[in-house]
C-alpha cells in the first residue's frame, strides 16, 4: 500500500474529471446470489469547500458562508460523495462535508482515497477497505483495490480466488472466480453503466443500482459505445485498447436488459433520432421495435415521431410512418440547421423560375407538410430547449418566436443561447433574455458571460467602470463592484489589494 498520502491528495484533483470515450481498465463481474433491490444511489454534489489562509492552513466552509471548521488542516483532498481525507500535523482523518469527522485523527497510520472508498492501515500494519461511513468493506492484507483516473464510480477488489466490482459505497456489483490465466478483467463505463470482459465473457451492470443487467460470451472485449433512454438501449463495440481497435470492429446491442447479436443483419450499429440505426456499407436503415431491418434512411434528411421528410427531384416529400406520401412541397430543400425539436421541419427555397422562388427563404412545416406559420423568413434556426426559435426577416435583425409563431422578444443584431438563457446584442451593447424571450437586464453592458453553478445560473455584466453579478433565476442583483469578480463553483471571489475576498452567491462577504 502506498502510504504517501500527500501525493494522493494532488492526484485527487484528476479524479473529478470525466473522460469521454472508452476506458480500458481492469474490471470484474459475477452473477448469482440474492436479487438486489434496484435503488438508485443519490450522488449529491457537496456544497462545502476548503479555503487556505496566509498560514497555509485550511478551513471548511459551506455555500452559505458558514465556517464549519477552524483553519487547522495542513492538507486536504477533494470531496467525493460527501467525504474526503484531511491532514492535521502528521496525522490523517476522514471528514464529512458538514465538518464532522468520520474517522478521527490518529486512528489509522495511513489513509488513501479509492473511488469514494478508503484504504486504511492501523498501527499493527493491518490494512482494510472502508467506505465513507467508516464501514469495513474488506480486509486488504491479502487483497488489493484498484482505481483509475477518471473513474470514481467503481473500484476493483482483487482477492486470492476472486474479483469483485464495488461501487463508491462499497456495495458488491459483480463477483466471480479467478481463471487460470494471469490476465486481469477489462472494463469500460458510460452514463452509470459498466461493461466487464473476463475469461471470454462480457458482463453489463448498473453501478448506481449495484445490479447486473445481462452477460454474453465473447472472444474479444466489448466496450460501451452508446447509452440511451436511461440504459434501455446500450450499444457496444469490440475494442482492444483505449486508443483504438484491432481488426474489424463488431457491434452488440443491449435492449431492455436483453442481449442481441445482430451481426447477421448489421455491420455497424448506431443511434439517431430515437432510433437504432443499422449500417451495411453505405446503406442505413432503422431497426423496428422487433429489431428487423426497417425504413431506408439513406436519403432521409429528418425523421419525426409521426413520419419523415426527404428531398426528391428538387422538392421535399413528406411521408407518414407507414411510408405513405402525405404532401409534396415543390422548389424547397430541407434546411441543414433543421427543426429537430417539437416535430417541426425548416424548409428553404432555391432558385426556380417556374416556382418564382429565389435562394434563402426559410419556412416552418409540420409533419403533414403544412406551412404552420404561413410565413417566410430570411433566416431561421431550429427550436431550442426553451421551445423558442431564432428568426430574421431581413438578415440584420433577429428575434425569437414560440411554437405558435408568435414573436416573443425584441429585435437584436445577434442572439446567442447560453446555459438556457440568451445573450442579445444591439449597438455593441449586450442584454440577457430569460427562457421566455423577455429581457431580464437591459442592453447597457459591453460584455456578458453566463455561468451555471450547483446553486443557480448567474450573469456577469461588465461596463466601462463596474461589474455586476446577477442571479438569473431569482432575477436579482447579487453584487456590484469596481473590481472584476469571478464566479467559482461554490462562491464568488474578488481580488482586492493583492488579497482574495470570498462572497456567497447572495453577495455576502464571508472571508
Amino acid at each position: 500500500m502506498n502510504s504517501n498520502i500527500d501525493k494522493n491528495f494532488s492526484s485527487l484533483k484528476f479524479a473529478k474529471l470525466f473522460i469521454i470515450g472508452i476506458f480500458l481498465v481492469v474490471g470484474l463481474s459475477g452473477c448469482g446470489g440474492k436479487k438486489k433491490e434496484e435503488k438508485e444511489i443519490d450522488h449529491t454534489e457537496t456544497n462545502s469547500f476548503f479555503i487556505k489562509n496566509e498560514d497555509n492552513k485550511y478551513a471548511l466552509f459551506n455555500e452559505d458562508g458558514k465556517k464549519l471548521t477552524d483553519f487547522e488542516f495542513t492538507n486536504v483532498g477533494e470531496f467525493l460523495d460527501g467525504t474526503t481525507i484531511v491532514k492535521k500535523d502528521d496525522q490523517y482523518g476522514i471528514i464529512k462535508d458538514n465538518g464532522k469527522m468520520v474517522v478521527d485523527f490518529g486512528k489509522y497510520k495511513s489513509i488513501s482515497q479509492s473511488a469514494g472508498l478508503y484504504k486504511v492501515t492501523d498501527e499493527d500494519k493491518n490494512s482494510y477497505l472502508i467506505n465513507g461511513s467508516n464501514k469495513k468493506i474488506a480486509d486488504l492484507n491479502n487483497s488489493s483495490i484498484n482505481t483509475y483516473i477518471g473513474v470514481n464510480e467503481y473500484s476493483i477488489l482483487k482477492e486470492d480466488s476472486s474479483y469483485t466490482l464495488l461501487n463508491m459505497n462499497g456495495d458488491k456489483i459483480l463477483k466471480f472466480d479467478k481463471a487460470k490465466s494471469d490476465d486481469d478483467p477489462k472494463t469500460s463505463n458510460m452514463k452509470g453503466f459498466v461493461s466487464v470482459f473476463y475469461n471470454k465473457k462480457v458482463y453489463i451492470a448498473n453501478y448506481n443500482t449495484s445490479k447486473e443487467i445481462t452477460s454474453f460470451d465473447a472472444d474479444v472485449n466489448y466496450c460501451i459505445n452508446t447509452v440511451e433512454k436511461d440504459g434501455k438501449i446500450i450499444i457496444l463495440n469490440s475494442c482492444e485498447s483505449a486508443f483504438g481497435n484491432s481488426g474489424e470492429t463488431t457491434y452488440r446491442l443491449i435492449k431492455d436488459n436483453k442481449y442481441y447479436d445482430l451481426s447477421d443483419k448489421c455491420e455497424k450499429l448506431g443511434y439517431s433520432n430515437e432510433s437504432i440505426i443499422c449500417t451495411n456499407g453505405s446503406n442505413k436503415n432503422e431497426l423496428t421495435d422487433k429489431l428487423e431491418v426497417g425504413l431506408d434512411i439513406n436519403s432521409q434528411e429528418y425523421k419525426m415521431k409521426n413520419g419523415y421528410a426527404k428531398e426528391v427531384d428538387y422538392s421535399v416529400v413528406f411521408y407518414g410512418t407507414d411510408g405513405k406520401e402525405l404532401n409534396t412541397v415543390k422548389c424547397r430543400d430541407l434546411s441543414n440547421n433543421g427543426a429537430k425539436v417539437e416535430g417541426f421541419y425548416i424548409l428553404t427555397t432555391h432558385f426556380n423560375r417556374s416556382c418564382g422562388t429565389d435562394f434563402g427563404t426559410y419556412e416552418f412545416y409540420n409533419e403533414k407538410g403544412e406551412n404552420i406559420f404561413d410565413k417566410s423568413f430570411s433566416s431561421a434556426k431550429a427550436f431550442d430547449t426553451n421551445k423558442l426559435a431564432q428568426v430574421s426577416e431581413n438578415k440584420g435583425s433577429y428575434y425569437l418566436i414560440d411554437l405558435k409563431g408568435k414573436k416573443v422578444s425584441d429585435e437584436y443584431s445577434e442572439i446567442t443561447l447560453s446555459n438556457e438563457y440568451y445573450i442579445a446584442k444591439s449597438d455593441d451593447k449586450k442584454a440577457v433574455l430569460d427562457k421566455t424571450g423577455s429581457e431580464i437586464v437591459s442592453g447597457e453592458y459591453k460584455s456578458v458571460s453566463i455561468t451555471k453553478t450547483n446553486k443557480d445560473t448567474f450573469a456577469l455584466f461588465e461596463s466601462e467602470d463596474n461589474y455586476v453579478i446577477y442571479n438569473l433565476a431569482s432575477k436579482k442583483e447579487v453584487m456590484n463592484s469596481d473590481k472584476k469578480p469571478s464566479i467559482q463553483k461554490h462562491y464568488i471571489t474578488v481580488s482586492n489589494d493583492g488579497k482574495t475576498e470570498y462572497y456567497t452567491f447572495s453577495g455576502k462577504k464571508f472571508y
